[in-house]
């Protein structure tokens, strides 16, 4: 009878796929967390679109009135 350790260990090679996918997950969660934005970050962002949103609103109502107020002079 032939000892145990001469056969070929279908769980070592297991064992090593399993290590080879663990440093592939480890690869793709280091790329995710390097591309993850924060709630701050979020709320930054936001809060600018938010102003920006605001600013040309009123200079569009600014310009509309004005050209209200020009053309409600000429036709007088």
């Amino acid at each position: 009878m032939e000892p145990l350790r001469k056969k070929a260990c279908p769980v070592g090679s297991r064992v090593e796929i399993l290590e080879h996918n663990v440093s592939l997950i480890r690869q793709d969660l280091a790329v995710v967390l390097s591309n993850y934005t924060t709630k701050a970050d979020l709320h930054h962002e936001i809060s600018k679109l938010t102003w920006k949103i605001i600013a040309w609103t009123t200079g569009i109502c600014t310009l509309l009135t004005s050209a209200v107020y020009v053309i409600t002079r000429i036709q007088m």
